[in-house]
Order: structure tokens, then sequence, then C-alpha cells
């Protein structure tokens, strides 16, 4: 009887450290996506406090939120949805036109001016 009491202490002792450790562990994974959490958020500020500076407040918000629109620059589709994989570019009487390639679509510009998009799905 004595025995079976202590086995049956030590199992409940190691099931609470276990819980301790899975609360733990819980915890300090909270406390570390807050703290990237908070990070991201200050980057995000910042960034904004840059484009605004840029380009007013409008296209930076615009910015911010991934989105392309007719009229934009090449430099505003790079800061809104990244670096494209490819850039065509084709030289005419005009001036030069310039096509980004992305997984998922393809901005013609115009003497730096988006003129058209295509997406894919």
């Amino acid at each position: 009887l004595l025995l079976a009491t202590f086995i049956a202490f030590v199992t409940i002792q190691t099931a609470s450290a276990q819980d301790g450790y899975a609360e733990f562990k819980k915890e300090q994974k909270r406390i570390e996506d807050s703290t990237a959490n908070a990070e991201y958020k200050i980057y995000i500020q910042k960034r904004k406090v840059k484009l605004t500076e840029k380009y007013g407040l409008t296209v930076a918000n615009r910015i911010l939120k991934k989105e392309i629109w007719i009229g934009m620059t090449m430099d505003q589709a790079t800061e809104s949805i990244g670096k494209p994989d490819r850039i065509n570019e084709t030289v005419t009487s005009k001036g030069k036109n310039y096509q980004f390639v992305y997984p998922d679509r393809y901005l013609y510009f115009e003497n730096d001016l988006l003129k058209s998009y295509q997406r894919s799905y």
C-alpha cells in the first residue's frame, strides 16, 4: 500500500510538473509573439512615415494595403507588392515600356506609369 501511494504521488507530481512546463512554454510563446507583433507594428509605423514623406498620405496608405492602381509609378509598385521576379523592357520611338513579371500578375508601365495589369488565377 505504501508503494502504491508513493507511485501515485510521483505520477501526480510528474503530471503536475509536465502541465506546469507546458503552461510555461505556452506563456513564453505568447510573450515572443506579442514582442514580435509590437516590433512589427513599430516597423509599419516607421514605414508609413517614410512613405508619407515620399508620396503623401493617400498613396502611403494604398501601398501599405499592397494595392496596385493605374497611374502608379514603378517605384510605388515595388514598394507596394515587392520586387518583380523579372523586368522586361521594350524600347519604342515614344520611350521605354516595362513589364514587371510576378508569379500571379503582370504590370505594364509606359514612361514609368502603370497603364495596365493582368492577373492570373
